[in-house]
């Protein structure tokens, strides 16, 4: 009882550390596939009393077979739950010993996307992953344990009488812990292998408990596949978590600004009560708070605009910021998407122009690696209006300058940009 409360303890705070990357997300109406299934075969080998080599299994492995429900909370935290089922089998050649077990394992898992939490913005996060895995679960096993020489039986658990017959199951405590690799082959698709301990709350799986034995423990070491479920092209694994926090950003915004509105409104009837009883000193102070909180309001509502990407018209031409880089970075980061998000407006309100992407360096480094970098910058920012805002890609087109036409001839971090030119 005490190694389940300490598991579900790890559990929590697991969960929770990786909710936090994307607090603030909309719920509603998430930016990517949530629920995927996988499948996954392996070897199967059993750390307990019965057993030739004390760590390497030999030629004890079995195979064992698993069916996994994931739900990706957000790109760093998935929820796994999962069936295995499989055979395991061992021999002692010193005590003439050998057992065999069939089991069934069910589980919950907390899986922690070490990529996107400790390299948010790495350059293949959306290609490769490693991940950690640790739950806490229950095992139905029954074991027999015979004599290697001539199949005596000599002990079993949950058979019957005649030694052969099965009689249930026996259930107990399991704590998975492991280590796995994701590699997408498509976006609906994955490859992956895992290799997971199980910590048993039992020392019988073998058929042979003692009182002066360790719990046992068994491996397996697989290969699976991932299917993603969902209308979304992205799945939650595979999207970068800075990409998950604008709408939930623009949420909030939304919410404090109608609140300013309500205060206004407020601030309004009081006044308007107050002129009513003349109390003209307190009616110039509520108007100077008015006032106040007008200017908050303004400032909040311009705030809101850039982050829903709202696009400024003059004289029938569109202004548009450009896209700034960190040195010798294709990266973008989540200021960056709100400026991609006002070009992806652009280019959905006015259907009928077409967009150039420019790419440009600052003069440090040799020309031909800047001349690389600046056609990634605008590969970068035309994959996001693609794929994250769903242009259509016969509507942009690519260019690239390296550091031939900088703004600014003394500030480097000016000129490492991507530009964008609309084309009527």
């Amino acid at each position: 009882m005490k190694t389940l409360t300490i598991t579900l303890k790890v559990l929590l705070v697991v969960v929770l550390a990786g909710m936090m990357p994307v607090k603030g997300q909309s719920q509603e109406s998430p930016l990517f596939n949530r629920f995927s299934v996988e499948l996954q075969g392996g070897a199967m080998s059993h750390y307990g009393d019965i057993k030739r080599y004390a760590y390497w299994p030999g030629e004890e492995l079995t195979f064992g077979g698993s069916l996994g429900l994931n739900y990706h909370v957000s790109p760093v935290l998935t929820l796994k739950g999962n069936f295995l089922t499989g055979k395991m089998v061992g021999k002692s050649l010193a005590n003439d010993r050998h057992f065999e077990n069939h089991f069934r394992e069910y589980s919950l898992n907390a899986v922690i996307n070490f990529n996107q939490m400790f390299l948010p913005n790495g350059r293949f996060n959306e290609n490769f992953s490693i991940y950690g895995l640790v739950g806490t679960g229950m095992i139905g096993y029954r074991s027999r344990l015979m004599q290697l020489s001539d199949d005596r039986v000599i002990g079993t658990v949950r058979y019957g009488s005649d030694n052969t017959t099965p009689d249930g199951l026996d259930w107990d405590l399991v704590i998975p812990f492991g280590l796995g690799m994701k590699f997408k082959v498509s976006p609906r698709v994955d490859l992956g292998i895992e290799s997971v301990f199980r910590y048993s709350g039992t020392d019988n799986l073998d058929a042979v408990s003692r009182v002066s034995s360790r719990k046992d423990m068994y491996n397996k070491t697989s290969l699976g596949i991932t299917i993603h479920l969902g209308r979304h092209k992205q799945s939650g694994w595979w999207t970068r978590a800075s990409k998950t926090i604008y709408a939930g950003d623009v949420q909030r915004m939304d919410h404090m600004s109608g609140n300013f509105s309500q205060v206004q409104e407020k601030v309004t009837q009081l006044e308007q009560s107050f002129l009513a009883n003349d109390y003209d000193g307190d009616i110039s102070e509520l108007r100077q708070l008015l006032t106040s909180l007008d200017r908050k309001n303004q400032d909040l509502t311009m705030r809101l605009h850039e982050l829903q990407q709202q696009v400024s018209q003059n004289a029938g031409a569109v202004s548009l910021s450009s896209i700034y880089f960190q040195i010798n970075s294709a990266s973008l980061d989540a200021g960056n998407y709100e400026r991609v998000a006002a070009a992806a407006h652009v280019l959905r309100t006015n259907p009928n122009i077409k967009m150039e992407v420019i790419g440009h360096t600052d003069k440090s480094g040799p020309d031909q690696f800047n001349k690389v970098l600046s056609e990634r910058r605008a590969k970068a920012v035309f994959d996001a209006l693609v794929n994250d805002f769903r242009i259509d890609a016969s509507r942009l087109s690519i260019s690239y300058m390296g550091p031939d036409d900088p703004i600014s001839e003394n500030k480097s971090h000016i000129n490492r940009r991507v530009d964008f030119k609309l084309i009527r």
